[in-house]
C-alpha cells in the first residue's frame, strides 16, 4: 500500500536497406499504420481515434516487448527461478489510485532461457536486450540512465566469480521493469537492486546506492540529495538503502528514487521517514501525515519488527512484511518527495479491503469506496477471508 506526498519472441530479417532511413520511416508505429488504413463513419470517431490511438499504440509496444522478456513459462506448482518481485512471481499487475482515478501498473522481471545457467548465471542478458528493442521501437525511451547504473552497479566478471556456488538466498536478478499504463503515456521505470553487488564486493548497499545516484549529472550538489543523505546518516538508515529507480526518459527531466527497507514498523517511524526527521515541513508534507495517520488506523497495522529480505510468500496472518520508503529526487528540486509503502502482507485480506474502502470514503472517493470490496470479490471469485 503506497501513499505519496502528492497523494495523488523476436523477428529477424534483412534490414540493411532501412538502416539509413529515419526511425519513423524505418519502423512505423502501430498508430501510424492503423491511421493510414482505418476509415471512420464521422469526424467524431476520427477525433476519438486521434485522442486515444497513441495511448493504445503505447500499450501494443508494451505487449510486444514485455511478453518476450518474461522468458520461459513454468506452471505455478513447478520449481522456478526466484524473482525480485515479492512472492517470487515473474510478473505483477497492480492498481494505483490517485484523485479518484486508477492507473494500472505492470511489473516484470526480464528473464531469458539462459538465466541461471553458466552462460547467464545472474540473468543479465534479457534486460539489456529488452531495453535496446524498446529504444529502437519508440523515441520516448531513453536508456542513458540504464547505461549509467549498469556501469556503477552491474555484477562484474570478478563479482560473478566470487558469487559462483554461493547460496545467498537472494534472487539472481538485479533489475526490474515497470510500466504505469496511464492516460497520457506509458513511461517505463527501471529498478536496480544492490544486494548481490554488496555481497560480492563487501560494500554496503547504502553506499552503492548513494554513490551511483550522486554521479548522475549534478545530483550530488542538489539540495534534495544533500538533505536526504544527511537524514539517512543521522538516522542510521543509510545501510538500509538497497534499491534505486529511474524513469527511462531524458536524464535532464528524469526522476531518481532511493528506496529504504525499514524493519521497524510503527507510526512513529512513519512520521520520522516521511518528514526526514523533521526536515520536511511544507503544507503538502503536513497534509500527507494527516492522511497517512487515517490510513494507518483504518488498516490496523500492528507495530513490530519485520524481516526485510524475505522473498517467499508468507501465509495469511504470518510473516508480516517490512515497510518500504522511497524519496524522489527531481532535477533542480531543493527537497526530496517521500512515498511510504505500508506492507499489508500477512494481514487479513478482508480487513485490508475494508480499511481501504473507509479511506477512499474519507477522501471523497465515494464511488470507489462503494465498489472496491465487491469488485475484489468478483475478481477473486470469492470474498476475502476474515
Amino acid at each position: 500500500m503506497t501513499l505519496s506526498e502528492g497523494f495523488h519472441g523476436s523477428h529477424e530479417g534483412n534490414n540493411n536497406a532501412a538502416q539509413n532511413l529515419p526511425k519513423s520511416a524505418e519502423v512505423p508505429t502501430p498508430y501510424e499504420i492503423l491511421s493510414r488504413s482505418l476509415h471512420f463513419e464521422n469526424r467524431d470517431q476520427e477525433q476519438w481515434w486521434r485522442e486515444t490511438g497513441p495511448i493504445l499504440a503505447d500499450l501494443l509496444i508494451v505487449a510486444e516487448h514485455a511478453l518476450p522478456a518474461l522468458g520461459p513459462y513454468f506452471p505455478p506448482t513447478t520449481e522456478q527461478l526466484k524473482s525480485i518481485i515479492p512472492n517470487g512471481a515473474k510478473v505483477e499487475v497492480s492498481v494505483n489510485f490517485q484523485n479518484d482515478t486508477s492507473i494500472v501498473r505492470f511489473d516484470l522481471d526480464p528473464t531469458s532461457h539462459l538465466a541461471g545457467t553458466e552462460r547467464d548465471p545472474f540473468n543479465k542478458a534479457m534486460t539489456s536486450q529488452m531495453l535496446s528493442r524498446l529504444e529502437e521501437a519508440s523515441e520516448k525511451f531513453d536508456n542513458s540512465l540504464y547505461y549509467h547504473f549498469h556501469n556503477e552497479l552491474s555484477l562484474s566478471t570478478k563479482d560473478i566469480s566470487i558469487l559462483h556456488g554461493q547460496d545467498t538466498g537472494l534472487p539472481i536478478s538485479q533489475t526490474l521493469a515497470a510500466w504505469d499504463l496511464n492516460e497520457s503515456n506509458c513511461v517505463l521505470k527501471m529498478y536496480w537492486f544492490t544486494l548481490l553487488k554488496s555481497v560480492s564486493t563487501g560494500i554496503r548497499t547504502g553506499k552503492l546506492v548513494l554513490d551511483a545516484v550522486g554521479k548522475v549529472g549534478n545530483t550530488r550538489e542538489s539540495g534534495a540529495y544533500a538533505m536526504l543523505e544527511d537524514y539517512l546518516v543521522d538516522s542510521g538508515s543509510r545501510d538500509k538503502a538497497c534499491l534505486v529507480s529511474w524513469d527511462c526518459v531524458d536524464p535532464s527531466v528524469a526522476r531518481l528514487k532511493i528506496y529504504v527497507l525499514e524493519p521497524e514498523v510503527s507510526w512513529t517511524k512513519v512520521v520520522d521517514m516521511w518528514t526526514l526527521g523533521g526536515r520536511l515541513k511544507s503544507p503538502a508534507i503536513l497534509k500527507g501525515i494527516e492522511l497517512l495517520k487515517r490510513l494507518w488506523d483504518y488498516l490496523e497495522i500492528p507495530d513490530g519488527s519485520r524481516p526485510t529480505y524475505d522473498w517467499d510468500r508468507p501465509k495469511q496472518g504470518e510473516g508480516r512484511g517490512a515497510m518500504m520508503v522511497n524519496w524522489e529526487l527531481h532535477p533542480g528540486a531543493s527537497e526530496p518527495e517521500p512515498n511510504v509503502y505500508i506492507a499489508v502482507v500477512g494481514e487479513k485480506d478482508l480487513q485490508v479491503a475494508q480499511g481501504l474502502s473507509k479511506f477512499f470514503n474519507h477522501v471523497g472517493w465515494t464511488r470507489l469506496a462503494r465498489s472496491y470490496v465487491p469488485s475484489l470479490c468478483s475478481i477473486l471469485l470469492t470474498c476475502p477471508q476474515t
